[in-house]
């Protein structure tokens, strides 16, 4: 059972020193005989009380604690005070005095309503069950009708698993006041509850011939889906719209019927309707939309309708930041990155000064590779929120495809600043550096720079395969060389880059059919996409006079890409052979 919030209480008995003690309620009314007006305080007594009232609204219990004790000082007979000094010390976990005070409230004005329910409810939240069943039971003897107190028992009952009593209570809920679709379906859940779905769903079939409601037709339409009656689910859900044609939950259901029906144009008008509803939480929605994603065939072959559906959602949800992310993803994923863009920016304009919107817009550009717009939006981001290593190393990255090596390895130091104690960040941003300055033709300070990330992460495999790479290139400390690149192949035996580093060095060192072997390798797992791998392993079969495999090769490569200057490399070594 719940706690329930202590303004549903305060709100009533505002003032309530100089007001009836009783809450707004049908059932009970100051012309009741058990409810007692109160008569107003001594004028002390009344200033503390409401200067104990003010710190309750303001959050401030412990100044309200002090206000209620001077209350009671300046009138020992204020029961008021004794209650919400009991609501006060439950609220701050002291049980023992909570229970003393609210007992104090009881035993002052025995007739009192919601000093009792209260105390009742203490009990049954400190696992005291019998003794919040008793007053309850008293209660119940003196409002009859009130049939919130008969759902406060079925709780309890509930609670100990005594579902039969509980099933007692409710029968006289209805006898009190007739059929009702809360009575309906509480009883259908205390059946189920038994471990009786059978019974449960018969209950409910019949309830629902006496009082047809919406939700107990989408109850009835989803017990027949479980049982793949998707016609007759169909039809209950169909009755619920009859009812209210603005019961979501119905199109919901009906939707899910139709699908199971391959009644396809149907359950995307009926999922539309219930996606464009205001009342469902939208990341519920991005949910349903990822779990439909997963299915692609389905996705493929109602694009256009599932394009409608995503629609529908950020329309219904324009200011959703959840819903304008998975709609940015979604339009990039389709090609549309000019519509991914504009949905951010207007996300943006909807949470000024939302950090994480602005950084995704960041992010996008980086995904459509639109550099120059990710170094014109970032800048701003980086004067507000200096001490976020992302955003240099967004930027560093997008001066390093532009080719402006110099300010790239500006905004790297930027980010080892930003982050002196993060080890990601210290990782990630002296392997760029390393990388930049080889691009700078600063072979010192690329070493000096993957040193220390290796520091960092001595297993970093992006590290030590461009440190060896370029040591090899060098054709410096070849021994240390090999060591660093045998480890990344040890660790991702299939990664073609990888494995183009370490034939490499083997070839260096003269391990010449070592070095084929491992060349054969990375061609099975990508190398022959790529022109410098191509290269390479030209070289090497070069080298062990495998002429015409190694033209087959340079050939490729040139193919592959034109720029690397094969085509007179191949024509030379022809030449050298006589060819």
């Amino acid at each position: 059972m719940q706690m329930r919030k202590i303004l549903l209480v305060t709100g009533i008995l505002l003032l309530a020193c100089m007001m009836p003690a009783v809450a707004q309620d049908s059932t009970l009314s100051s012309g009741d005989a058990d409810v007692r007006v109160l008569k107003p305080l001594g004028e002390d007594a009344d200033s503390h009380f409401l200067s104990a009232w003010k710190c309750i609204e303001s959050g401030d219990y412990g100044s309200a604690d002090v206000m209620l004790k001077n209350t009671l000082a300046a009138d020992s007979t204020c029961d008021m005070a004794y209650f919400y000094l009991g609501v006060i010390s439950e609220m701050q976990k002291k049980n023992d005095l909570a229970e003393k005070y609210y007992r104090k409230a009881v035993s002052m004005d025995t007739t009192n309503f919601w000093y009792k329910y209260y105390l009742a409810m203490f009990y049954s939240n400190t696992d005291r069950q019998e003794l919040t069943l008793d007053i309850f039971k008293e209660l119940v003897g003196r409002y009859p009708k009130k049939s919130s107190l008969y759902f406060d028992i079925i709780n309890i009952y509930m609670s100990e698993n005594r579902i039969d009593k509980a099933l007692e209570i409710l029968d006289k809920i209805e006898d009190i006041g007739g059929k009702s679709e809360m009575v309906g379906i509480t009883g259908a859940n205390l059946r189920i509850r038994k471990g009786d779905r059978e019974g449960a769903e018969e209950y409910l079939r019949n309830y629902y011939k006496d009082c047809p409601t919406p939700k107990i037709a989408v109850m009835l339409g989803d017990y027949d889906m479980a049982d793949y009656k998707e016609q007759e689910a169909w039809n209950y859900y169909n009755q619920a719209i009859d009812m209210d044609a603005d019961y979501l939950p119905a199109y919901y259901g009906r939707a899910h019927a139709d699908e199971a029906l391959r009644r396809y144009d149907e359950y995307f008008h009926d999922i539309g309707v219930f996606m464009a509803g205001k009342s469902i939480a939208p990341d519920a929605k991005v949910r349903y939309m990822n779990d439909l994603f997963s299915q692609k065939q389905f996705v493929q072959v109602f694009s256009k309708q599932v394009d409608t559906l995503m629609h529908t959602i950020y329309a219904a949800n324009p200011e959703d930041t959840t819903v304008c992310f998975f709609m940015a993803y979604y339009l990039y994923s389709n090609n549309r990155g000019k519509e991914a863009v504009r949905v951010l920016q207007d996300n943006i304009v909807n949470h000024a000064g939302n950090y994480q919107c602005r950084f995704e817009l960041l992010i996008m550009y980086y995904y459509l590779q639109d550099w120059k717009s990710l170094i014109d939006a970032v800048g701003g981001l980086e004067k507000e929120y200096p001490d976020k290593p992302d955003l240099y190393q967004l930027e560093g990255t997008a001066l390093w495809q532009t080719k402006d090596y110099v300010k790239a390895i500006e905004c790297y130091k930027k980010m080892l600043k930003s982050a002196p104690n993060d080890s990601t960040s210290q990782l990630v941003g002296n392997s760029a550096l390393g990388d930049l300055y080889h691009e700078t033709g600063n072979s010192k300070m690329s070493y000096r720079h993957y040193e220390k990330a290796l520091k960092v992460n001595p297993k970093y495999n992006p590290v030590l395969n461009n440190y060896a790479y370029y040591l090899s290139l060098e054709k410096k400390d070849l021994k240390r060389a090999y060591k660093m690149s045998k480890a990344t192949v040890d660790s991702e035996p299939d990664n073609p880059t990888y494995l183009d580093t370490f034939g490499w060095i083997l070839f260096l060192q003269g391990k010449n059919s070592e070095a084929k072997a491992i060349f054969k390798h990375a061609m099975i797992y990508g190398g022959r996409d790529n022109a410098d791998i191509l290269d390479h392993y030209a070289e090497v079969l070069y080298s062990l006079k495998e002429y015409e495999l190694a033209f087959i090769y340079w050939n490729q490569a040139d193919a592959a890409d034109p720029s690397l200057g094969i085509a007179k490399k191949l024509k030379e070594r022809k030449a050298a052979i006589g060819r």
